[in-house]
């Protein structure tokens, strides 16, 4: 294995290198996106996350807004990242 495969596989990224793409090998891997009004205080959340262990991989999705408080996680069988640009998906 080369060094630089190795060294994305820490979950790193070289200077100056493309951070957007998925890490091979690493437990966790995914996107989070914090989206604010700064005029009214609103706050968006969206992430996505792709897990691998011993048992398999999954995905663990969320939504979030504020003031209003909302809130919805989940969690799904299966999950795939790209290895060549931004992408992430939850679920088989």
């Amino acid at each position: 294995m080369g060094l630089l495969k190795r060294y994305r596989g820490t979950g790193a990224d070289p200077l100056f290198g493309f951070p957007v793409r998925a890490h091979s090998g690493v437990a966790m891997e995914g996107y989070f996106w914090r989206i604010t009004d700064p005029d009214t205080g609103r706050v968006l959340i969206a992430l996505c996350g792709a897990n691998r262990g011993p048992q398999g991989q999954w995905a663990t999705v969320g939504l979030a807004s504020w003031p209003n408080g909302f809130l919805r996680t989940e969690a799904f069988d299966g999950a795939w990242t790209d290895p060549k640009r931004l992408g992430v998906c939850g679920g088989d």
